[in-house]
């Protein structure tokens, strides 16, 4: 089933708001953004690297991203490098960038797979915020309950999307890339088991499908009973290869910004 197949005449809630079936996919990816890092080899002055996912927690608005799409070593505290070079795209054929602030990340569990996330705190305003469309997805616990639809979204490595950006680069003209995002069907699986705490799996059959690049993006479902439909945050994804789909669940985000916001 895809999302526009629900009946047009119900709403749906989507984190805050309250949305016709035709509105949700364009609202949930304005969750999700391509990230790119900027080099100082101004023959390559842009290089791609997976996703990020917009959250807001307690009236915060925070960046989700993974430490091995950023090359940031377990254990190690992401360098100002790392936030000076980062550009969380807009997702609207234009090089603008949302503000990162400093990380909140986990310190120690280096053997966990949560441990790959870092979560960085977004600026209250930057230049371009007026015409980003930005929304920030509120943050509840994993939904226990069965869904009706789970969706994948993020921007996959495909060919063609950074190469006309480096193609046409001028350093005296604002920049303009090629970006394509993706939304895939995906399937949550009850039946796995593992050791790993917050650790979720999804399947999906589009064994073609590239899956690199998904890594920082997110898996949205949707719950509930027509007439009372809500999409909810599952979680962030870390892993992603032919069959499966692996997140880190919303229950740790809530946990450790939790901590974060009690300090």
């Amino acid at each position: 089933m895809h999302i526009t197949d629900l009946p047009k005449i119900n709403s749906l809630k989507v984190g805050r708001l309250y949305l016709k079936s035709a509105a949700v996919e364009d609202y949930i990816t304005r969750c999700c953004r391509m990230v790119l890092r900027e080099s100082q080899d101004r023959t390559l002055p842009m290089w791609r690297c997976g996703s990020a996912t917009l959250v807001r927690f307690a009236n915060a608005n925070y960046v989700v991203m993974t430490r091995h799409q950023l090359g940031v070593r377990a254990g190690e505290t992401p360098d100002k490098e790392t936030l000076e070079t980062v550009r969380i795209a807009t997702g609207a054929d234009r090089l603008t960038n949302i503000l990162l602030q400093n990380c909140v990340f986990e310190t120690g569990n280096h053997e966990e797979e949560y441990h790959d996330l870092l979560i960085f705190e977004a600026a209250d305003d930057w230049k371009t915020k007026g015409v980003d469309s930005a929304y920030f997805y509120p943050v509840g616990g994993f939904c226990r309950q069965p869904r009706q639809i789970s969706r994948l979204v993020g921007y996959p490595s495909l060919d063609g999307v950074i190469d006309e950006y480096h193609e046409n680069f001028c350093p005296e003209a604002a920049g303009e890339i090629n970006i394509k995002r993706s939304i895939m069907d995906c399937a949550f699986d009850p039946m796995f088991k593992t050791n790993a705490s917050h650790y979720r799996r999804y399947r999906h059959h589009h064994a073609n499908a590239v899956m690199d690049g998904y890594s920082g993006g997110a898996v949205f479902s949707i719950i509930g009973e027509l007439g009372d439909l809500e999409v909810v945050l599952d979680g962030i994804v870390v892993r992603a290869g032919p069959n499966d789909i692996y997140v880190i669940d919303t229950d740790y985000l809530v946990t450790v910004l939790s901590e974060h916001k009690a300090k």
